[in-house]
């Protein structure tokens, strides 16, 4: 545990000249796929069971 005035906001480590594309979606029947490569955690918010999900080919700011 530890004080509130420690936090620091996120910056991504970036390198200067490369850049991460992510992976497109994959279509299937004109309806956009994404692949999830992990379930990280999950919860129950308003009766309703939630996920977070790390997907594949995507950076760890991109988890929903």
């Amino acid at each position: 545990m530890f004080h509130v005035s420690l936090l620091e906001p996120y910056h991504a480590f970036t390198i200067q000249g490369r850049t991460h594309e992510p992976i497109p979606p994959i279509v299937v029947d004109g309806e956009q796929k994404y692949e999830i490569e992990e379930i990280l955690n999950s919860r129950i918010s308003h009766h309703q069971l939630q996920y977070l999900v790390h997907w594949q080919g995507y950076d760890i700011n991109e988890h929903t």
